[in-house]
């Protein structure tokens, strides 16, 4: 393939194409299928060689692609459905598979399962049996980045989408590939035929004839290895878009926040932090919906504690997350990202923020 006459510009979206990307998937089948061959011809031979120096131009390129200035999305797109709430839980043992089911609470008969399993005998992958708050703010970042149009990505620019941070440390990226790597073997398979007769979507069909299935990993990626001397990268391409992003557009259930709330002064991020304000963000996107019949304005610490997986141990622990949360609202007061808010108290007890939009 020719790119001289190509620019930056060009070449970043022919690579990041989905066709460009299943050319590559057939040319990495044939080169795996011609080196397991005995006895190759001349032709066969020849055809190895230049399908290895194809692979290898693939992945120098992708290198060089990787070291371009990286554009933080200017929002953050978030799956928000009911059936993504309870995947991520931080409750179901996904080594064993679980099945959820969600219905919409006057329309009981309207109900969606989803089956979720983990395959925890993936070689080289760290796995751990649950799908936690903190594990779907990468989630949220991968799905941006896929809104966005970005069908090939770093590890670290997930980690810039879903933080709003420039700087990081090897320990941040390494746990943002294994929480990755968690979600490309988590296998789902959603039967949600009655939900999309309750929504109407195929008015044209009589219910005993439809079945609206979808399914596939919960991140469907495929990894690129990029070796330039002695530096290595690990990149991700998108085979597909995601299943749950895939299921919130058809049931009109994602939501987008200006990513300008990530940013913080007056706190160091941690995954903990992190976990508190993506979970924040989310309910106050809900309660701002015009869609959002209810009147509660209330976040109990209690729910924020259990949703992140806190460690609330200790009195200490406790006032930490606390003290978390009121300088996460104090400073999107003063952006104007919220009115205000003011505590809940039971006796002389916190219990919570009620927010004023």
């Amino acid at each position: 393939m020719n790119n001289d006459k190509l620019n930056e510009a060009e070449m970043k979206e022919l690579y990041e194409s989905e066709l460009y990307g299943e050319w590559m998937r057939l040319v990495e089948m044939t080169l795996e299928t011609l080196k397991m061959k005995p006895n190759r011809t001349e032709s066969e031979e020849k055809m190895l060689n230049d399908l290895i120096s194809a692979t290898d131009e693939d992945r120098r390129i992708r290198g060089e692609l990787s070291k371009t200035k990286f554009k933080r999305p200017e929002n953050l797109v978030m799956a928000n459905t009911k059936l993504t709430n309870l995947t991520f839980d931080n409750t179901n043992d996904l080594s064993e598979g679980v099945e959820i089911v969600v219905s919409a609470p006057k329309k009981k008969e309207f109900e969606i399962t989803a089956k979720v399993v983990s395959q925890l005998d993936v070689e080289g992958i760290k796995i751990t049996r649950q799908l936690s708050e903190q594990d779907r703010c990468v989630f949220d970042a991968v799905l941006t980045l896929f809104v966005e149009g970005q069908r090939t990505f770093t590890a670290k620019q997930v980690y810039k989408t879903y933080t709003g941070l420039d700087r990081m440390n090897p320990s941040a990226i390494e746990n943002v590939e294994n929480i990755i790597d968690k979600m490309r073997a988590t296998l789902i398979d959603i039967d949600w035929t009655k939900h999309a007769l309750m929504n109407k979507l195929d008015e044209e069909t009589a219910p005993k004839q439809v079945t609206v299935t979808v399914g596939g990993y919960l991140l469907p990626l495929e990894v690129i290895r990029v070796d330039e001397g002695d530096t290595h990268q690990i990149m991700y391409r998108f085979i597909k878009e995601p299943v749950y992003l895939t299921y919130s557009r058809l049931v009109g259930q994602l939501i987008t926040i200006p990513a300008e709330m990530l940013k913080l002064e007056s706190l160091d991020m941690t995954p903990e932090r992190i976990a508190i304000q993506h979970y924040m963000m989310r309910k106050i996107e809900i309660m701002n919906n015009k869609r959002n019949k209810s009147n509660n304005r209330k976040m109990l610490f209690e729910t924020i504690f259990e949703k992140c997986n806190l460690n609330v141990s200790t009195r200490q622990y406790k006032a930490h997350h606390v003290k978390t949360v009121e300088k996460t609202l104090t400073e999107w007061i003063e952006r104007k990202d919220i009115k205000g808010y003011q505590g809940t108290t039971k006796g002389k007890a916190k219990t919570g923020v009620e927010i004023s939009l």
